[in-house]
């Protein structure tokens, strides 16, 4: 749910076999699964996943992390977490960002759920990488949400699974706040006007949630400016609706999934988030005993920057046990 809103131009790869698939590390690269078939019974025929890679993947390929995008998000925005003093060490780990499934780079697809992100991801580790298991899965609000999915399944494939400011089950005001977002966005489209028109309104029901209004009111802010960026419509609207659905598709029954989990977890949660309520994720760990970080400030959803310090050096130490 991070938003991105950072325009930037892909050199389109063209994808190679295995023995070469490690190639320039953090280049944009390609991988194509034929076949691919989604939860809603239908299969696509070919399905291209967008990654990026740093670090180098061991001998026994025991080393690996993944690292899906967020809401709107692209493995190369995950960049500024991946390095040698950042939350994942491409010293020690060979860590893979993923572009998710309909997130403008990898394939767009409409009605996706959250598990067709994870078996995309799995598809591709296991294909193209030639990798059985991970040493991690860290994800960030919506890629929050793919590493609980993954904790369920697929139990013996991560060490260590790191979901953060994401949630295993969305609760009733997340639900409320992705539908007003989609039902903008179907609502267009089904007029057969354009859905880039009603984005603004969209953007502000998004931005209206990233942070605590007391953060807001404090910080102030030039309004005219803020306007003006609402209107900068960067993220395909059809794309978005289908990330929407995908989330709201996020609905594990909490004991059911936690008996599931074999893999060590980190959970961490934003306590005043507004745009991902931290409720479920404080349940799961409840009931699985595992360690959560909770973030306590008034920053909301954006808490993994606000306090960036405490996020990195918990899940640094959670990586290194």
């Amino acid at each position: 749910m991070v938003p991105v809103s950072i325009g930037f131009i892909i050199k389109r790869m063209k994808w190679f076999p295995l023995l070469a698939v490690c190639a320039a590390a953090q280049d944009l690269q390609f991988a194509e699964l034929k076949d691919f078939q989604l939860t809603n019974g239908q299969t696509a025929s070919r399905v291209e996943i967008g990654f990026r890679t740093y670090g180098k993947l061991d001998a026994a390929k025991s080393n690996a992390v993944l690292f899906p995008s967020w809401f709107g998000g692209k493995s190369e925005n995950l960049s500024s977490f991946v390095g040698p003093d950042k939350m994942v060490d491409s010293g020690r780990f060979f860590v893979i960002t993923v572009d998710a499934l309909s997130n403008g780079v990898s394939a767009k697809l409409p009605h996706i759920t959250i598990r067709d992100m994870v078996n995309s991801q799995h598809r591709l580790l296991r294909e193209h990488f030639g990798i059985t298991g991970v040493a991690a899965i860290i994800g960030i609000s919506m890629g929050g949400m793919q590493a609980f999915d993954w904790a369920v399944a697929y139990p013996a494939f991560a060490k260590k699974i790191v979901p953060i400011i994401g949630s295993p089950k969305l609760s009733t005001p997340d639900l409320l706040l992705w539908q007003a977002q989609l039902s903008a966005i179907e609502s267009a489209v089904a007029n057969q006007v354009d859905p880039r028109s009603v984005m603004p309104a969209v953007n502000a029901i998004h931005q209206f949630a990233m942070r605590t209004p007391e953060h807001d009111a404090a910080a102030g802010g030039d309004w005219a400016a803020i306007k003006k960026s609402l209107e900068n419509v960067t993220i395909d609207p059809l794309n978005r609706a289908a990330q929407l659905r995908a989330m709201m598709s996020q609905n594990h029954d909490l004991r059911e999934a936690v008996a599931k989990v074999q893999a060590k977890m980190y959970i961490v949660v934003a306590k005043q988030d507004h745009m991902v309520n931290p409720r479920t994720s404080l349940e799961f760990a409840k009931l699985g005993g595992f360690p959560t970080l909770d973030l306590n400030g008034n920053c909301g959803h954006m808490a993994l920057g606000c306090e960036s310090a405490r996020l990195t050096a918990g899940v640094r130490a959670f990586l290194e046990q």
